[in-house]
């Protein structure tokens, strides 16, 4: 991966942006390389899921990387299994 990508933000869980690249975050940058596939579901409203994550902060990042909105929202990706 990091041939191909040099930088990446991850939002994490208490809301914050990290930059990680091979001199930023480079622990976290290393791990993007090795993740694997993840399944996740929920019981919660979405109302109830937005409560446990930084919605605004999700929102801000996906309007600036999905800014038309071609690909499904963190809540619908795991409550629309297809």
């Amino acid at each position: 991966m990091h041939e191909i990508v040099l930088e990446a933000e991850i939002l994490t869980g208490d809301g914050e942006v990290l930059v990680c690249s091979e001199k930023k975050n480079a622990d976290l940058f290393l791990d993007l390389q090795i993740l694997t596939a993840r399944y996740s579901v929920t019981t919660l409203s979405e109302e109830e899921f937005w409560t446990h994550f930084p919605q605004e902060t999700y929102q801000s990042l996906k309007k600036k990387y999905d800014p038309q909105g071609i690909f499904k929202t963190l809540y619908k990706k795991i409550t629309q299994i297809k």
